[in-house]
């Protein structure tokens, strides 16, 4: 379970889609911790609207397939901050993340001045 803060009612899907990487490492966490898999991944909503809501989108745990899909995108980041692949994607977040100057001063390296640890 994971809880968000929204201006507007959520689309189900929509949020489904944009979360499931950080629900489905949740779930993994959870497996590897306790050997049980939660009964449903869910996101609730603190919606910000006049009348303020709460508002829940719930799936279903993931399968063998997302989980391996999962692990392969976190073997990728990993080995990309290994060998020094980083390429800033500024958005919303950057807005209360804590390393936004280091984006802001990032610089591409080329290959020739990587260095190999």
């Amino acid at each position: 379970m994971d809880f968000k803060s929204a201006a507007a009612r959520p689309d189900p899907g929509h949020a489904a889609f944009e979360h499931e990487l950080q629900l489905v490492c949740y779930q993994l966490l959870l497996e590897a911790t306790t050997g049980e898999t939660p009964p449903a991944l869910e996101l609730v909503y603190l919606v910000k609207t006049r009348t303020p809501q709460v508002v829940k989108v719930m799936l279903q745990p993931a399968g063998p397939r997302c989980k391996e899909r999962v692990k392969a995108m976190v073997r990728a980041a990993v080995d990309g901050i290994i060998a020094g692949r980083f390429h800033p994607q500024p958005g919303v977040q950057c807005g209360w993340c804590q390393f936004r100057d280091e984006c802001a001063a990032w610089l591409p390296v080329r290959p020739a001045e990587r260095r190999v640890a």
